[in-house]
């Protein structure tokens, strides 16, 4: 009996400590002290969450996907529209700017209030989150 406690207790230890080893993500903020991190599979992406909270919120598949021509020599803005859902109910919807591979901006549309929140990329120093 003590055995299998063991084990069991073993188990849930690796277990978490897996779901908070270092994980690369592209980290955002609209000014606030919570900070929107977005996994770094982004655009394979059906959650994002926020610091230091670290709750992870469903998002949809995509919904609506926009390409803007930037010239000759570069790579298209792409703009991705996903839903936020919390508790089966869609509360907002996340619009992303990436170039390329690389993610660069972050908007929130509240669909209850209307507004809405620019996220810029930041840098934070926190532990076992790497900002790319």
């Amino acid at each position: 009996m003590i055995r299998n406690f063991l084990l069991l207790t073993l188990g849930i230890v690796r277990s978490v400590h897996a779901d908070f080893s270092e994980k690369d993500y592209y980290c955002f903020s609209s000014g606030s002290k919570s900070v929107l991190l977005v996994p770094s599979e982004y655009p394979n992406i059906n959650s994002i969450m926020y610091y230091p909270f670290m709750k992870k919120i469903e998002l949809s598949t995509t919904l609506r996907i926009e390409e803007v021509d930037m010239g000759d020599n570069a790579k298209p803005e792409v703009y991705r529209v996903k839903q936020e859902i919390i508790d089966n109910k869609v509360n907002g919807q996340y619009r992303f700017m990436s170039q390329g591979y690389i993610l660069y901006e972050a908007e929130y549309l509240n669909l209850k209030t209307k507004k809405t929140t620019v996220f810029n990329k930041i840098n934070l120093d926190a532990k076992g989150i790497n900002c790319i």
